[in-house]
């Protein structure tokens, strides 16, 4: 019986995709960070991206970057987003960058 709703991810062109990507952006000096949001930080998904060229890998989640550090503890992980006062001690803990827009959100990760 097959279970409905699937979704199929070829790596070996999410590869391929990222290193075209990679080899663009690399002629303007631009590095390439590979996002996992759309993948729920999958490590296969991101061991691709990876593969392909990208310097790191990105989420909006903290629960996907922790997800990622697990499986890919070498890679560099980017929170996309200004994490919630809640979520401080597990964005120090998992990830090695986040994005912040507010002073109390950047007291909090000091």
């Amino acid at each position: 019986m097959n279970e409905f709703p699937k979704l199929h991810i070829n790596l070996e062109k999410i590869e391929k995709n990222t290193e075209t990507i990679v080899n663009i952006a690399k002629r303007s000096g631009i590095e390439i960070v590979g996002v996992t949001k759309a993948s729920c930080g999958d490590s296969n998904v991101g061991n691709a991206m990876l593969d392909g060229g990208a310097t790191g890998l990105a989420d909006s989640r903290i629960s996907n970057i922790k997800r990622l550090k697990e499986k890919l503890p070498d890679a560099s992980c980017m929170l996309l987003r200004s994490p919630m006062i809640s979520e401080i001690s597990e964005v120090v803990e998992y990830a090695d960058s986040s994005i912040n827009t507010e002073l109390v959100v950047l007291k909090a990760l000091d």
